[in-house]
C-alpha cells in the first residue's frame, strides 16, 4: 500500500483491509429438469414407464443425495413406490415431498393425489 503524507501527521500507512468476499449459498433448483441431478431424473421418469423400478429408483435415490430437497424428486421416488405397491411407504415420501414443496401448488396437488391413490 502507498503511504499518505497528512500534513502535521508524517506519513500515515492505511490500516489493510481483507478483500470484501461474499459467498452465494448453493441454490437449490426446484425445477426438476434444470437441476444438476436432472439427467438422472429424467432416467428415471423413463425407467418407471418401462416398468424397471429397481434401476428407477436406484437412479432417484442417486438424484436425491444430489438435490435431497428437490420436491419433485422425492415425489417421483413415491411414485416408483406407488407403482411396487408399497403404498404406506408411498405416503411417506409424498409427505416429504409437500414439505419440500413451500409454495409450488402443483407439486403439492400431485402429492395429494398420488397420497389419495396410495391409500
Amino acid at each position: 500500500m502507498a503511504p499518505v503524507y497528512e500534513p502535521g501527521q508524517g506519513v500515515a500507512y492505511p490500516k489493510p483491509t481483507a478483500p470484501k468476499m461474499t459467498v452465494e449459498p448453493p441454490t437449490i433448483s426446484r425445477d426438476r429438469w434444470l437441476g444438476p441431478a436432472a439427467p438422472l431424473y429424467r432416467k428415471a421418469k423413463i425407467l418407471l414407464e418401462k416398468k424397471a423400478y429397481r434401476q428407477a429408483e436406484l437412479s432417484m435415490e442417486r438424484a436425491l443425495r444430489i438435490e435431497p430437497k428437490n420436491g419433485y424428486y422425492w415425489y417421483t421416488l413415491a411414485e416408483i413406490k406407488h407403482a411396487e405397491r408399497q403404498y404406506s411407504r408411498s405416503i411417506q415420501l409424498c409427505l416429504k415431498s409437500k414439505s419440500l414443496a413451500g409454495g409450488d401448488l402443483n407439486l403439492i396437488r400431485l402429492n395429494e393425489q398420488l397420497m389419495a391413490k396410495s391409500r
